[in-house]
């Protein structure tokens, strides 16, 4: 067992806390709506994405952490994770219909986000794929159509995240490998699509 409290411990818990999929994709897409629209459409845009995903949530997990149905904010354990995937997926599917309606588009991170989503749930039933790692993988090609540098460091933050979900014992290394294969399928589709 890890002890909790060293300080290898607690930087891979960081990075694990902090480069959570939530985090990793509103910081980018934080970037991209002020790089694309006008500020009032990407502040919009922003609270429309943390008031229908992100802080429902977060809280949701919250509360189910509270109440000891979830083991902890990782929701690391599979059988938990299935009301999880489809928690969020109605509220992503939720956020794409308002957001079709703001900017009369449908915005391709997004649907390919949320087929990943998709994936990682059915995935869910043969191997505990990491979320975590899936998602930062996914961040790092849509870094990589925005923005060269930001991607170099992601791939680095996202490597670093891969590590912290290992070492923390929230998943195996094929595990981590099935979330990152996934990603790789879905982040090539979103490079070479448009919606």
């Amino acid at each position: 067992m890890i002890e909790n409290k060293t300080p290898a411990y607690s930087f891979w818990k960081i990075i694990s806390d902090v480069f959570n999929p939530a985090t990793a994709l509103t910081l980018y897409f934080a970037y991209a709506n002020f790089s694309a629209y006008p500020y009032d459409k990407a502040i919009n845009r922003l609270l429309l994405l943390l008031g229908v995903v992100v802080l429902p949530v977060f809280g949701f997990i919250l509360y189910k952490v509270k109440k000891g149905k979830f083991t902890n904010i990782d929701v690391s354990d599979r059988k938990q994770r299935k009301i999880l995937y489809i928690f969020i997926l109605v509220f992503v599917m939720l956020y794409t219909g308002l957001d079709r309606l703001l900017v009369a588009h449908y915005d391709t991170a997004i649907i390919c986000g949320l087929s990943l989503l998709i994936i990682l749930q059915i995935s869910n039933f043969f191997i505990k794929s990491s979320m975590h790692t899936a998602f930062n993988v996914f961040t790092c090609f849509l870094w990589f159509k925005e923005h060269n540098q930001i991607f170099y460091l992601w791939v680095l933050i996202t490597l670093m995240v891969g590590v912290s979900r290992y070492y923390l014992k929230r998943h195996s290394i094929s595990e981590i490998i099935s979330g990152a294969g996934i990603a790789i399928l879905l982040g090539g589709i979103y490079l070479v699509s448009k919606v």
